[in-house]
């Protein structure tokens, strides 16, 4: 079976671990060591998830538990092994969700809390820069007005990077009941970018809430969220 990056990283762990146990020396009572505390994955395009998993050996006498993995925000999903034996090394993943962040520097941080006395909290870091993947005339649509009346609002989207001209192949809105949209692109401007159009349909007075999704020839997905505030 073939062994992944992570796989191998930790069979050389405990192959050290056995080989030199010198190296390590057990202490009394459970002992946390991570020899990687901060990633830096560089840059990243907004709506990218940046994976990574971080070792965590066992340097003490008796099972390592891990009791709590706090992330700082709900950005990143967290996972990792429950209980380590001494001596040996575990792996804690995190997924961090770039959506929202573009133009950003992160510095993100996660929490873990385990049973060693000694150091019973160690934090680890996500870090680095997220790019623009769209410039947004506005930060999402907004539809106010009567109801019975023609009640629209447009939006501008154009590409951050001259050199990702990307194209819009599909677009979906969460909940077509209260919305109708189109999406037009033109070609004569520079930039070349879209327009988003979108109408309410709601005949009745209200607020309500949506979510406009745009699928590109790209990687990358484009939200949209629109608020409306219908009145008598």
């Amino acid at each position: 079976m073939k062994k992944g990056p992570i796989t191998l990283l930790l069979f050389l762990l405990i192959s050290i671990l056995h080989i030199f146990p010198g190296s390590v020396q057990a202490g009394q009572g459970p002992a946390a060591f991570m020899p990687e505390q901060v990633f830096s994955f560089g840059s990243a395009w907004e709506g990218d998830i940046i994976s990574h998993d971080f070792i965590i050996i066992n340097k003490g006498s008796s099972p390592l538990e891990i009791i709590k993995i706090e992330p700082d925000c709900g950005c990143t999903a967290a996972s990792g092994e429950q209980l380590i034996l001494p001596l040996r090394a575990g792996k804690i993943s995190l997924k961090l969700s770039t959506e929202g962040y573009g133009d950003e520097t992160l510095n993100k941080i996660t929490k873990i809390y385990t049973n060693d006395p000694l150091h019973p909290l160690v934090k680890v870091e996500l870090k680095g820069y997220v790019k623009n993947f769209v410039d947004l005339s506005t930060d999402f649509i907004k539809l106010e007005g009567k109801a019975r009346q023609k009640i629209m609002s447009k939006m501008t989207i154009t590409p951050a990077n001259k050199e990702i001209d990307f194209k819009i192949v599909r677009a979906t809105a969460k909940d077509n009941s209260n919305i109708r949209f189109e999406i037009k692109r033109n070609d004569q401007a520079i930039p070349a970018h879209y327009e988003l159009i979108v109408e309410n349909i709601q005949k009745d007075p209200g607020r309500y809430s949506d979510l406009i999704v745009l699928l590109t020839d790209t990687s990358q997905t484009i939200s949209i969220r629109v608020f409306a505030n219908i009145t008598q």
